[in-house]
């Protein structure tokens, strides 16, 4: 089961002091594939409005509030995981309003890990000083995609774990051999391999799209007070 984020930007009023939704969100904000999703559905039942965040990115889910931080589905290993931007899960502001709109985005019986942070907090973190490992099992076609850009770094695409008949482990000097020739493949059509490889990223490598593209328009949002912008957010699986 996929988990998903119910992200919300709100800002300090200069007159009232109290926070305001920011339900308009730019197109600088939004990325292509969201553009492109927009124009194809919004007159449609699909079509539920822009959110300041909407991807499914655990490794972000796991900065932001510890979600999925180092495990996939069913426990699967996907690397030594995050360095957490709060010490703890804070809950909703206390003035935080769940107005009617809000109410209606999601199920509250699946919420959870509700959080909440600054964009100054944000601002502040170390996203290109601190490094995690990722690690992830990849078959044939993605092992040699990976040996042909240099067998360095990341893969294209993985898995936090792949089972069921035919599936064959074998470590990554095995793979090796196999897909060059050099180690004989085991009989019977259905045999497929996968090895499980190990790749270093920084946290704003492993968080572009939200690090190229949300911060930016929230940092013109907050128009130079990034302490009167904050981010509340929460989790459904």
């Amino acid at each position: 089961m996929g988990t998903d984020i119910h992200f919300h930007v709100q800002k300090r009023h200069p007159v009232t002091g109290k926070w305001v939704h920011m339900r308009d969100v730019p197109d600088e904000a939004m990325s292509k594939f969201d553009l492109e999703f927009e124009a194809e559905h919004m007159k449609s039942c699909w079509w539920s409005g822009r959110s300041w965040y909407s991807g499914r990115n655990y490794d972000l889910f796991a900065i932001l509030a510890n979600v999925r931080n180092g495990r996939g589905f069913a426990g699967g290993d996907t690397g030594d995981g995050f360095k957490t931007m709060t010490s703890g899960q804070r809950g909703l502001p206390r003035d935080f309003e769940v107005d009617e709109y809000l109410q209606n985005q999601d199920n509250p019986e699946h919420r959870h890990s509700h959080n909440w942070v600054s964009l100054k907090e944000v601002l502040d973190f170390p996203w290109k000083d601190l490094e995690t490992k990722h690690r992830g099992y990849v078959g044939e076609w993605e092992f040699k995609a990976w040996l042909e850009k240099g067998g360095t770094g990341g893969p294209n695409s993985w898995s936090g774990g792949v089972g069921g008949p035919g599936v064959r482990h074998v470590d990554v000097a095995t793979m090796m051999g196999i897909v060059k020739g050099t180690i004989p493949r085991e009989e019977g059509e259905e045999i497929s391999y996968y090895c499980q490889l190990e790749w270093g990223e920084t946290y704003w490598e492993s968080c572009r799209l939200f690090c190229e593209t949300t911060l930016p328009a929230l940092e013109k949002l907050a128009d130079s007070a990034p302490e009167d912008v904050r981010l509340v957010f929460w989790f459904d699986s």
